[in-house]
């Protein structure tokens, strides 16, 4: 309560006379208190020892004096759990992520559609190998081996997902032109956004399981390609693999293993029809959903376009 209203209150209680009990609407434990002082100090010959009169109402100032007790009980109460507490851990941080939880994490984020929560999951300063003993992979399917010059073809190249330019589709004409997924980086593309390409396809694409992942150790876990429900999948997924190094729940490094793939599943013709679809039914989206023959534009304006009209595809095929 502000000084001018404790004022006014007080003036409200000198309306009346000393043996007229108060009306319940001014009657408050702080009003009677500042009341019996200023009446105190007010009678002729008060000095160092001063001497009032009895409550005017005595149940309703016991009850107020009873209330002030308790809330002086309640706060040091506080104080001490508050003081009591400062040795327990704190409970309310989670603790990160396991390798595990990881591969799952980005197994959700990408068949839910959220790049966001998918580039969550990977450290800033993360980076990625090809491993293909040479094969270079199928354009119509994911990506293969950057290169970076090296006069070995086989060898692995490690790569930071941030460097300022796109590395594993737009240097070999997959299926998916990268596109700037990731505008938060500052990067034009990177490999961030190249690999945020790939995700959001395989959500374009219907796909409703990415990875069945296995937790290798506590810094690893090993995810197979599952690609369930993709909708240009035609015949089994060959062994693929991606392992995930994870340190303080972020991934820190990814490694894509094509070593034992000799023929790709060719995805191409069944991307085709589905352009040819698009180009029957909806002539002026053809190439706003496609870049070239059945490369796919998947950005965030055309993703969930790509994937509502593959779905309708699929259903009448």
């Amino acid at each position: 309560m502000t000084d001018a209203r404790l004022l006014n209150r007080l003036a409200e209680t000198d309306a009346y006379r000393d043996d007229q009990p108060l009306p319940d609407d001014v009657w408050t434990s702080a009003v009677a208190l500042e009341e019996i002082e200023l009446r105190a100090e007010r009678r002729p010959g008060s000095g160092a020892v001063l001497t009032v009169r009895p409550a005017r109402n005595p149940r309703r100032l016991a009850l107020a004096a009873a209330a002030f007790a308790l809330v002086i009980a309640v706060v040091l109460a506080a104080v001490f759990w508050a003081s009591d507490r400062q040795d327990l851990p704190d409970v309310t941080n989670e603790a990160p992520l396991t390798p595990l939880e990881i591969g799952n994490a980005l197994n959700a984020a990408i068949v839910s559609g959220d790049p966001a929560a998918w580039r969550s999951l990977y450290a800033d300063d993360a980076t990625y190998t090809v491993v293909d003993g040479g094969f270079v992979a199928s354009a119509a399917f994911r990506h293969g081996q950057w290169r970076g010059g090296s006069s070995d073809p086989g060898r692995p190249v490690d790569r930071p997902l941030s460097a300022d330019r796109g590395f594993l589709n737009s240097a070999l004409g997959t299926a998916f032109p990268t596109f700037d997924w990731i505008p938060a980086d500052g990067a034009t593309t990177n490999g961030f956004d190249d690999l945020a390409v790939n995700a959001m396809a395989q959500y374009a694409q219907g796909v409703t399981r990415v990875w069945s992942c296995t937790q290798a150790d506590l810094t690893t876990v090993v995810c197979a390609e599952v690609l369930a429900g993709h909708a240009f999948l035609s015949e089994p997924l060959p062994p693929m693999t991606d392992t995930f190094t994870v340190v303080d729940g972020l991934i820190t490094h990814q490694e894509y293993d094509t070593s034992s793939v000799f023929v790709e599943p060719d995805t191409f013709p069944l991307r085709l029809e589905y352009q040819n679809y698009i180009a029957s039914t909806r002539p002026e989206l053809e190439d706003v959903l496609f870049s070239d023959l059945a490369r796919m534009l998947v950005t965030p304006d055309t993703v969930e376009t790509h994937r509502q009209l593959i779905a309708e595809w699929k259903a009448q095929s």
